[in-house]
């Protein structure tokens, strides 16, 4: 799998009649207009089919004009945001990118990784006007996003959802009482601090609640606010001071750690990748007793196991 093409302006402003990196890009009050952009890219022709062979694709664009304010997308950010698949608060850039398959990859799992700059550079950065000149940061691979293809092979279907039944009353609670929750969790540990459940929420769950990490009161049996924590969560394991859930993202082959205080999503480590097999993923998680901050984690790879 190979870029293909890119897409550096996929929204248009119909108003402006131009095509636009973010829905809501501020108008220049020089020109009274979106700025253009200065776009480049260097994309190596396909390899022949079975070579196997390395590319590296350079990607970039910059905004027209005086670095001031007007440049920056998403700022201040909306309250309601136009589309929920990016974050940028801080503006930038969007492209849209085109990944091509080449050949024949029936049965096998393809993955494009968007690196850092170790061990090859240039990586991946961003250039924004601080309010006084131009400043670069470069980002880490797990800032990044990654493509990923399966051909030919199985999925489960999706169950058909069902309405839960109604509940009884509140104020029953004990053995007796069962109450049916209407959220898809992949993984739900405990936590006794809070007394909470979490669940780990997958993306068929949709733009509210999917990839998700989700408390639960299963004493009031309420659902709590969903906190995005990356590609289809799967295992769970909570430490035993109460402070952090681990938990395993399948779509992106990592763990990340989930804050219980602050409920934000944290530190992401990748779980790797075997040299003939392909991305490994998390198949059980503990956290070592006493120390938050270490994990042991299994791995495995579910479409080539002995």
């Amino acid at each position: 799998m190979r870029p293909n093409t890119i897409n550096f302006a996929p929204f248009t402003d119909s108003l402006q009649a131009q095509n636009i990196s973010f829905n809501n890009l501020p108008i220049d009050q020089s020109t009274f207009v979106h700025r253009d952009l200065v776009t480049a890219s260097s994309i190596p022709a396909a390899p022949a089919d079975g070579t196997n062979t390395p590319q590296t694709a350079s990607l970039g664009a910059s905004y027209n004009g005086a670095q001031n304010f007007a440049i920056s997308a998403d700022t201040p950010a909306k309250a309601v945001p136009d589309d929920s698949s990016y974050s940028a608060p801080n503006g930038g850039v969007l492209a849209g990118l085109a990944l091509q398959v080449v050949g024949d990859e029936s049965g096998n799992q393809l993955f494009m990784d968007v690196d850092d700059g170790s061990p090859n550079s240039p990586g991946s950065g961003i250039a924004f006007f601080n309010g006084s000149g131009s400043q670069e940061v470069f980002l880490p691979s797990s800032s990044l996003g990654d493509g990923f293809h399966a051909e030919g092979i199985g999925c489960q279907p999706t169950p058909t959802p069902t309405s839960p039944p109604t509940p009884p009353p509140p104020g029953t609670p004990g053995p007796d009482r069962i109450q049916q929750l209407n959220i898809p969790a992949n993984g739900l540990v405990y936590d006794r601090f809070s007394q909470k459940l979490y669940a780990s929420v997958p993306s068929t769950a949709g733009e509210d609640r999917g990839n998700s990490i989700t408390p639960i009161d299963p004493f009031a049996g309420a659902i709590g606010s969903s906190v995005f924590i990356g590609s289809e969560p799967a295992r769970l394991a909570v430490s035993d001071d109460g402070k952090y859930v681990y938990a395993a993202l399948n779509g992106a082959t990592s763990i990340r750690r989930f804050d219980i205080q602050s409920q934000t999503a944290g530190l992401e480590f990748p779980t790797g990748v075997d040299r003939y097999d392909g991305p490994l993923f998390a198949e059980d998680i503990e956290v070592l007793p006493g120390n938050s901050s270490a994990v042991a984690v299994s791995l495995k790879n579910p479409w080539f196991q002995s």
